[in-house]
């Protein structure tokens, strides 16, 4: 990391004295970062393998260091510094990966270590030995530990099924190899009772009263694209002392419901507003329609307050409180939405060819970017340029390397 540093450093020097563009410029200082990023982003996949290897390393480099001082030879004195630097540097970066701090380079520090045991193998023979010994217990150990793992995930996974054997019984008469049984479905449904939330969801959803929702995907004419579709037991909580009332979670909000009486009620955080719902296949979502259309200008105001509008900031604004303070950044923001602007720096193939759009402050010198992960199903990614100014609605996830990470994006502009 420091060496990167270094090249940032001398990069701007080297470019204002030989008079290159500042978009060669840019290209070096991305193509740079863009590797940094996918060795931060690769550090977690290798770490469970890394940290052991250079556990060891660490075990052997302190043997070696007291035997050479021991030894007292002065011709060695210089090599011996090196190695207690290399061991520092090595020991520094163990743990700040156990700690997840992937920010030092621990895998080429294992590398340029293993010169130092390589070079001095004779003298560690009896130290290795023993390292050798103490990780074939390790693996013994570890290797118990994993059968036992599986078999309570095996035992958890069979109880799993057993719950969820009982739920589809109980809601929809259990499974069923029969293709055709989907058409026997219209049979079991007269006890269901539909609720659509007319806000930006765009959701319908039915229930009864033995405590089974199901979704229904809707087109943008509110007409149904699919069969109803259980939801999972654990996504939602029926009241026990009015069966037609639910408390569903989409993602960080909940939604308070009752079929019976077409209310629902939309929490975030520990703030709650009245949405607008309606049971489509009763008589009265067409008296609320007449009534909506004869509404009043105040319950137009109304209305309109019951939207959500999200916040504005920039991407610049989130780079300053994350570099500023990482943990009170982290505080303030972490999963809340708002409306993002920067500039497009790049559009990569993140972790499993995931897309990733980079954006920047736009200033020629700023390194550090904010990645907007686009929402699941959302491919305006396609249509982005480098160097385009653009505004995405997104929420806050985190952090990596010092840089925020946000998700669910969609493109506001």
């Amino acid at each position: 990391m420091k060496q990167f540093a270094k090249i940032l450093f001398l990069l701007p020097l080297i470019f204002l004295s030989t008079g290159a563009s500042a978009d060669l410029f840019d290209d070096i200082m991305n193509a740079a970062q863009e590797s940094e990023d996918k060795r931060l982003l690769n550090a977690p996949n290798i770490a469970p393998k890394i940290i052991p290897e250079a556990n060891n390393q660490s075990m052997l480099g302190s043997y070696l260091v007291e035997q050479l001082t021991a030894e007292g030879d002065k011709r060695k004195r210089q090599s011996l510094n090196t190695i207690k630097r290399d061991l520092r540097k090595l020991n520094t970066g163990i743990t700040g990966w156990e700690a997840g701090d992937y920010s030092s380079n621990l895998e080429k520090s294992l590398e340029k270590f293993k010169k130092h045991t390589q070079k001095y193998k004779n003298m560690l023979a009896p130290r290795l030995a023993e390292i050798n010994a103490q990780m074939e217990v390790e693996r013994a150990r570890l290797a118990a530990e994993e059968t036992e793992k599986q078999a309570r995930l095996a035992a958890e996974e069979a109880e799993r099924q057993k719950k969820q054997d009982a739920y589809l019984d109980r809601c929809e008469g259990g499974a069923s190899d029969d293709p055709f049984a989907v058409f026997d479905t219209g049979n079991n449904t007269e006890d269901r009772i539909k609720l659509r939330i007319d806000d930006s969801y765009g959701i319908l959803l039915a229930a009864n009263k033995d405590s089974c929702l199901w979704n229904i995907e809707i087109n943008r004419n509110n007409e149904e694209t699919t069969l109803p579709t259980l939801l999972p037991e654990d996504s939602f909580q029926q009241n026990p002392n009015n069966k037609l009332q639910y408390l569903l979670n989409i993602e960080n909000d909940k939604l308070i419901l009752d079929f019976a009486n077409q209310q629902c009620i939309l929490q975030v955080g520990s703030s709650k507003k009245v949405i607008a719902c309606v049971d489509p296949d009763s008589s009265k979502e067409s008296n609320q329609a007449a009534k909506a259309t004869n509404t009043s200008s105040t319950s137009t105001t109304q209305s309109s307050s019951i939207s959500r509008p999200s916040p504005s900031i920039s991407c610049r604004k989130l780079l300053d409180d994350f570099e500023a303070n990482e943990m009170k950044a982290l505080s303030l923001h972490k999963g809340k939405t708002y409306l993002l602007s920067g500039t497009v720096g790049s559009v990569q193939a993140g972790m499993g060819d995931k897309p990733v759009v980079k954006l920047s402050s736009g200033e020629m010198f700023d390194i550090k970017s904010c990645y907007a992960y686009p929402a699941s199903g959302s491919e305006f990614y396609y249509d982005l340029n480098k160097k385009q100014k653009v505004t995405m609605r997104c929420e806050v996830d985190g952090e990596m390397g010092g840089s925020p990470v946000l998700r669910k994006c969609v493109l506001a502009n």
